[in-house]
């Protein structure tokens, strides 16, 4: 998989109220035809202590691949479809955790956990 960004920009039409997207490919009606493929990267979040997550879940409609990242180094790619619970790898402790999201779901929420119990928790 090609972690890159796909998506530069959105733009309304001031008269028909069509929403437009520009990307890599050009420029084209959003909505029309099928979902477009974009990347999306969170920022960095920095913890006050490092921790070593090791539960992903990720409530998605439609499909893409979640890409996990420590400490700007990538831990693990999950695809995600519906609600996806994925045990995440075994690594050392991180400060800095992000993810990237590729594909055509519509992304409800993301969680990252110590374990699945904390994860649902997390509301």
């Amino acid at each position: 998989m090609t972690w890159k960004w796909a998506l530069y920009g959105g733009f309304t039409s001031s008269t028909t109220d069509q929403l437009f997207i520009g990307d890599d490919t050009g420029f084209s009606e959003f909505a029309a035809g099928d979902p477009a493929s974009y990347v999306w990267r969170s920022k960095d979040h920095l913890l006050r202590s490092p921790e070593a997550f090791s539960a992903l879940i990720v409530d998605a409609v439609g499909t893409a691949e979640v890409a996990v990242l420590a400490d700007g180094e990538l831990i693990a790619v999950v695809p995600v479809s519906g609600l996806t619970r994925a045990k995440l790898p075994s690594v050392a402790p991180a400060l800095r955790w992000a993810v990237e999201i590729v594909g055509t779901a519509v992304v409800r929420k993301v969680v990252l956990a110590c374990s699945f119990a904390e994860a649902q928790n997390a509301g």
